[in-house]
């Protein structure tokens, strides 16, 4: 249940700063998309500031469908604590990324 709750909280949080009506995945990807984000981390010039857009958008987006998704509709996806405890240390990361990124003014 709190893996499930993070990951949402994750999905709200995103999509309440993107300014998106939009969830999950799709959400991620509006938030994130490397060629016209709402949320960055960069001025997105060298290949490195690309690559860390692109890769945290599938991560984000990633994270809603292989994690958010089967917690939230699932019983017992998640059957052991040493697993919970990763999943949740993994929301605390994205979270902790999305309070960082700053609205594209582009």
């Amino acid at each position: 249940m709190a893996v499930s709750e993070a990951f949402k909280a994750v999905d709200k949080y995103v999509g309440s700063k993107a300014a998106t009506s939009k969830s999950g995945a799709a959400g991620m990807r509006e938030a994130f998309s490397p060629k016209s984000p709402k949320l960055v981390w960069s001025g997105r010039q060298s290949t490195s500031e690309k690559d860390e857009q692109e890769g945290y958008d599938h991560l984000f987006s990633g994270a809603m469908l292989g994690i958010r998704n089967p917690t939230t509709h699932e019983f017992n996806w998640v059957d052991n604590g040493q697993l919970a405890l990763e999943l949740l240390i993994f929301a605390q990361h994205l979270l902790r990324k999305a309070k960082k990124a700053a609205c594209n003014a582009d």
